[in-house]
């Protein structure tokens, strides 16, 4: 619909929708499954690691920890992604 007002008769839409999906079959196919049994918001990861949550924040923004947004003003750690990030963590201080 907006397509047609705007003169391009939702060619690139279709276009864009197909690199999209395009690109979802790579990433299933490149990426392991994930299982996960439950989420964390922040401050709870903060209680199991025994640190401020303004530095669960700060291993989230620099990459070391995976979150997930659910809204503007909701992360998720998934349990998975917690054990990686301690699983790291015991390799770097064993190194």
């Amino acid at each position: 619909m907006f397509g047609r007002l705007l003169g391009n008769n939702g060619k690139q839409h279709d276009d864009s929708h197909a690199a999209m999906q395009a690109n979802d079959v790579v990433a299933q196919k490149t990426q392991s499954p994930r299982t996960f049994k439950q989420g964390f918001k922040p401050r709870q990861v903060a209680e199991i690691l025994n640190c401020h949550v303004c530095t669960v924040r700060r291993y989230i923004a620099d990459g070391r920890l995976t979150a997930h947004r659910l809204s503007a003003r909701s992360l998720i750690i998934l349990d998975c992604d917690l054990e990686r990030f301690l699983a790291d963590r015991e390799v770097k201080a064993a190194a």
